[in-house]
């Protein structure tokens, strides 16, 4: 298959809106996502042209099929928030392989790559779940040929059937894993870190892949 089915769908928006956003892209076909905090530090004449300066920001980065992308993208843009001036960025990616915590692997882990990637340098394999899960997947990845990985610490979106502590959703923490790894080993490691046991129950994480044009190591 060449063509992705799935799309990374990535939200910069002003803190404390992500939550909007995922909120507005679950009720028109994504599910789910992970919200980030970072920061704008762009000068001024590109904070005119993105609304990116230097200020706290919400990243969300949500998945969503790729005949729902266009659905989602067109509600995220209309929707009352977005309509501010210098609002935000909204960007997408084509996902190479994407697993679901507690689905058939079968379905999900495939001997080569479900995108043509002959031309890529590598890929980025990420890697979202509970947190205290990361160091799992890394060495799961380290043990099928990666080198090192990053842990960011992020949090999930609430939900309508979220529990609740004195009236307050509780969103759980996660971690996310990001490992750039050679195009020859990347479903190698894709594979392993689709196999571990954390894995296994639902709504525990999610495993994708993107493609990288190229990557250099830095330093002696």
């Amino acid at each position: 298959m060449s063509k992705s089915t799935y799309k990374l769908m990535v939200c910069i928006a002003p803190q404390n809106e992500g939550e909007k956003l995922c909120a507005v892209a679950n009720e028109n076909g994504a599910a789910g996502g992970t919200l980030l905090l970072g920061r704008g530090t762009a000068h001024n004449s590109i904070l005119q042209l993105l609304g990116i300066g230097d200020t706290s920001k919400d990243i969300a980065q949500i998945i969503v099929k790729s005949d729902a992308f266009a659905t989602v993208a067109e509600a995220i843009k209309a929707a009352e928030a977005t309509q501010r001036s210098h609002y935000g960025v909204l960007l997408s990616m084509d996902v190479i392989d994407f697993y679901r915590a507690g689905d058939d692997m079968s379905s999900f882990i495939e001997k080569d790559s479900t995108m043509d990637n002959n031309n890529l340098g590598g890929e980025l394999i990420q890697v979202i779940v509970n947190k205290g899960y990361a160091d799992d997947a890394m060495a799961a990845a380290r043990k099928a040929g990666a080198f090192g990985g990053t842990v960011i610490n992020a949090r999930g979106t609430a939900k309508p059937d979220d529990k609740k502590f004195f009236g307050m959703q509780i969103v759980p923490e996660k971690e996310i894993l990001l490992i750039v790894v050679p195009k020859d080993k990347a479903t190698e490691v894709y594979n392993a870190i689709c196999s571990i046991s954390c894995l296994s129950e639902k709504g525990s994480g999610i495993v994708f892949r993107l493609p990288v044009c190229g990557y250099e190591l830095l330093g002696k």
